[in-house]
């Protein structure tokens, strides 16, 4: 079946099915074909586009399969494009040619053994276990990858390395997709790409939706999860993309890391790899760094959920963080979810500038319960860390070690072993700081400053437990804060020599927040520091003293933490919420811990499990309101933001075809949950009383197709633009 916008054909082995070769917009089409399992079929597609959306999207259902959009995993490429596909399964034969489900090879030294090429694929049965370590031979080309995947249904086939120092290994080749495996047991690493060749580039990786966990051997610092460093010398890596990637459980250091050369050392003017993303990946229960990219340039990090990092004992590494780089120029962080972070010494915190690195913007992420600090900036090891950003990120609850809540805040800047930094911007953060023990929200002692780039702390809300609320030298000016001591007693300003304890006082003495505030900043819910990024915690009510007191200027960005924009004209609020006094969108709507319904603004109607199916897969439309458990739904918070649950199945909504769907028009159903970013929603508030619900993997929006009114029309994803067809009412069931 076809859901397409405007004309479609679809053959099957020279059999036309779909024949609707007409203007329209978002429209079902669909016909019945026996086919028989294992068995390659021709599919052939032709497709128009006329006036106004494009879409075209290709379905399957037959009695044992749930309706849903086809799976990569299950489209394999045209042999006289350039490649074969190669079938590996536990009952199959190392004797066999390979190249059909029914002519599978049985083992991973039987992969080995093959030298593959441009557009091949190699794609392992799902639920079969594999013993060994899988090192596939050859290269693809640019436009022909080769593809390492999954086939048929079922749990993700697990490569077992047990024994092997890494499970999957790719050594001095390019242009390869690994995709859909579940990777376990190797000594040294989980999944590792590198190359031993000099002064060359290695083009094209993509690492998706893998789970590589549970690797414990004998602890060191060059080892992880999933690795991508070269050990050449000037040897780098060019458009690598890490994405729903789950990294959890070993004793081994890093959870996802590329870019550092393991052999060499470049203290200064390293090799660049350049454009890496990682993205909707989880990393959890990891003995050093979550996830780290150095000696890189145009790097990518969002939409990440971190934590349980930093397990191991002193004596492995260096000191670990959640979050950080170095090395990189032109770095983005941001979207992401960073807590529970750990060290044996110093650092322990979530996100971190750290030495030689330049252009680095750290913003909308949200940190919480580190034992160290939520972000730091940090020069050293003789060279400048320059124009470092960081801004509309929320920090909650940091500083749950008393040693570092003492010595490092919340905020840490610092230089040392003859490290500078030349640029240095904080502003537009909301922090809840109660740490273990009184030390001030901002620390920075000793800084090593040099150039003449902008440096300022500015427009910041500290919402503080503790009397110390900053402790920094006097180079680095402050304008626009505002402070609130909520526990009561004397609050302590600390800069340059100057020990302040009334705020007119301190800006009396040191000349700064000549236009700051000390007063309660009036926030919804300011103390949390749960699970999952905030929606309405944190956010300023319309009588906040923050609002329209903060300076603005050309440049600070687009939107706040929450998605709002940022004002054109006049001034800016204090802290990460900038609020819409006109549109009310602070009025703080509250999100049901019970069972609601979800009804669209656009049509009046209801979210509603198709047919009252109780089947894995089963499609989401919207329908006229009558009260059935299939059109009740519950939030629940998870790492990254809710899961929505099904009553009538106990199943959770989800973006067919996992957390690699992010085009818009993917289809949602309810499957069960597994933690997949495609399965994980946040709520962004709209105006009323209203929300939009987000796709955590993807940013689109949870999309009534072709702006519908009618029963039937599908849900699907679709990029967020604020119409009414995308604005959803959490009603709950009295």
């Amino acid at each position: 079946m076809t859901y397409s916008d405007d004309g479609v054909r679809v053959s099957v082995n020279g059999q036309l099915l779909i024949d609707n070769w007409t203007y329209h917009g978002g429209t079902w089409d669909w016909n019945w074909i026996d086919l028989q399992a294992g068995q390659l079929y021709d599919i052939q597609i032709e497709y128009f586009q006329g006036a106004g959306g494009a879409n075209l999207q290709l379905w399957w259902q037959s009695p044992t399969q749930a309706k849903e959009v086809i799976p990569q995993s299950q489209l394999y490429s045209d042999l006289a494009q350039g490649g074969s596909t190669y079938f590996v399964s536990p009952s199959g034969n190392d004797s066999n040619s390979g190249l059909s489900p029914g002519k599978a090879w049985q083992s991973i030294s039987r992969v080995n053994r093959q030298f593959f090429g441009p557009g091949d694929s190699i794609l392992f049965e799902r639920g079969g276990r594999y013993m060994g370590g899988l090192q596939p031979s050859g290269s693809g080309s640019q436009g022909l990858p080769i593809s390492l995947g999954a086939y048929g249904s079922g749990a993700l086939p697990v490569i077992d390395g047990t024994g092997h120092e890494s499970a999957v290994m790719l050594f001095n080749q390019q242009y390869w997709r690994i995709d859909s495996l579940d990777i376990t047991g190797s000594q040294r690493f989980g999944v590792f790409i590198s190359g031993n060749v000099a002064n060359q580039v290695l083009h094209y990786i993509r690492v998706t939706n893998l789970a590589v966990h549970d690797l414990y051997a004998s602890s060191r610092w060059d080892s992880g999860l999933v690795m991508i460093a070269p050990i050449g010398d000037r040897l780098t890596f060019d458009d690598v993309i890490i994405d729903g990637v789950t990294a959890y459980n070993t004793n081994l250091w890093y959870g996802i890391h590329v870019g550092f050369n393991l052999y060499y050392g470049y203290p200064t003017q390293p090799p660049l790899s350049t454009n890496i993303t990682i993205r909707n990946s989880h990393v959890h229960s990891v003995y050093g760094d979550g996830i780290t990219v150095a000696q890189s340039q145009n790097v990518l990090i969002e939409k990440n959920v971190v934590y349980e990092t930093g397990l191991a004992p002193a004596g492995i590494s260096y000191t670990p963080n959640a979050i950080w780089s170095w090395q990189c120029d032109q770095t983005v962080i941001q979207f992401n979810e960073g807590y529970s972070t750990h060290s044996y010494g110093v650092d322990g915190g979530v996100f971190d500038i750290d030495w030689g690195s330049t252009n680095t913007t750290i913003q909308y992420n949200y940190a919480h319960d580190a034992q160290g600090y939520c972000v730091a900036i940090i020069g050293a090891h003789n060279v400048t860390t320059s124009n470092s950003i960081v801004r509309f990120n929320i920090c909650s609850n940091n500083g749950r070690s008393s040693w570092l809540a003492a010595s490092q805040g919340d905020v840490f800047i610092t230089t040392f072993d003859g490290g500078s930094l030349d640029g240095v911007q904080v502003y537009n953060n909301t922090a809840y700081w109660s740490p273990a023990a009184d030390g001030a929200w901002i620390k920075g002692r000793n800084i090593s400053l040099s150039g003449i780039l902008p440096r300022f702390i500015k427009n910041n809300i500290v919402y503080s437990t503790t009397q110390s609320l900053i402790d920094i030298d006097d180079s680095i000016p402050l304008e626009r804060n505002l402070y609130w001591l909520a526990a009561g007693g004397t609050a302590l300003w600390k800069r340059g020599s100057t020990i302040a304890a009334s705020f007119s006082d301190y800006k009396k003495l040191t000349g700064q927040d000549s236009n700051g505030i000390f007063a309660d900043p009036q926030l919804n819910d300011p103390a949390y520091s749960g699970v999952g990024m905030p929606v309405l915690s944190f956010t300023l009510k319309q009588t906040s003293p923050a609002v329209g007191a903060g300076a603005s200027w050309a440049n600070m960005g687009s939107s706040d933490f929450f998605g709002n924009a940022l004002p054109v004209n006049g001034s800016a609020d204090i802290g990460a919420d900038q609020i819409d006094s006109s549109a009310g969108l602070n009025s703080a709507p509250s999100i049901p811990t019970g069972w609601v319904q979800v009804i669209s603004k656009n049509s009046g109607k209801c979210l509603d499990i198709a047919g009252i199916s109780v089947a894995e897969g089963a499609p989401l439309q919207q329908w006229a309101c009558w009260g059935g458990d299939n059109q009740k739904f519950q939030f629940t918070a998870v790492p990254g933001g809710y899961e929505i649950t099904v009553k009538n199945s106990g199943l959770q909504l989800d973006v067919a075809g996992g957390p690699a769907a992010i085009q818009d028009g993917a289809g949602v159903i309810q499957w069960p949950y597994w933690g997949g970013s495609n399965e994980i929603w946040r709520l962004t508030p709209a105006s009323n009383g209203y929300f939009s619900i987000v796709a955590s993997h993807s940013g689109k929006c949870l999309d009534v197709a072709g702006i519908s009114p009618n029963d039937g029309a599908p849900l699907q994803q679709w990029s967020c633009w604020g119409g009414d067809n995308q604005t959803w009412q959490l009603v709950p069931i009295q």
